[in-house]
């Protein structure tokens, strides 16, 4: 795939997470790898307006893009990801409902549910963001992600990543899923977390097998 067919794939996902409900408004970040630079939407980018010719190819050496349209401020942050996570190729920034709900509350959001621990990891960490990351919140976030693929951002959704669009977009989906989950079952008196032994497992035996059988069959 070429740089304007990456271009391409980055404006059409845009679309669809925003018909979703993946992403909302203006300002939403998407990003994905290409070579040795990535792929990003720009400052202040409209899922409605934006066009492929929009995105920025910024360099993942010197954090340099070519052109007048800005990356989007979160792209050093995009940037130090890819560059710490070498299978990581796709970036979501969700901001649904739930997502939303728990990274305001500020608390790591543990697994109910299977599917969260496989595909999310451990637990849904929090960690400091601001809407222009600087060195203090790019730490937080690489910590957090941390044999993880998602991360909740203090007050501002979650980040969530995988070796292309689909994964990160499941990783969207099932954070939801398990920060609904969690939000609503405190209204209850408390649900039933998975312990730490098992959700560890659930996560190893995930990436050991089904992500490698996933690469096999592309």
């Amino acid at each position: 795939m070429n740089l304007e067919e990456t271009k391409k794939q980055v404006c059409r996902w845009m679309e669809k997470l925003a018909e979703e409900g993946v992403i909302q408004g203006t300002g939403c970040v998407i990003s994905c790898r290409f070579s040795d630079c990535m792929i990003i939407t720009p400052e202040n980018a409209d899922p409605g307006k934006c066009r492929p010719d929009d995105m920025v190819a910024v360099s993942l050496e010197d954090f340099s893009w070519g052109g007048k349209t800005k990356p989007s401020p979160e792209y050093i942050l995009h940037a130090a990801v890819y560059l710490k996570k070498k299978k990581m190729n796709a970036l979501v920034h969700a901001t649904q409902l739930n997502i939303m709900t728990a990274s305001k509350a500020g608390h790591e959001v543990r697994p109910m549910l299977d599917d969260m621990a496989q595909i999310v990891g451990a637990s849904a960490k929090v960690a400091a963001f601001t809407v222009t990351p600087g060195k203090k919140e790019i730490r937080s976030v690489l910590k957090g992600l941390r044999r993880r693929s998602g991360v909740l951002l203090a007050d501002h959704g979650a980040l969530c990543g995988g070796s292309n669009f689909d994964e990160a977009h499941a990783v969207a989906q099932v954070m939801e899923k398990g920060c609904k989950c969690f939000i609503e079952s405190a209204f209850l008196g408390g649900g039933v977390i998975i312990n730490a032994v098992e959700r560890n497992l659930m996560r190893f035996v995930y990436v050991l097998k089904y992500s490698k059988a996933a690469e096999t069959n592309k």
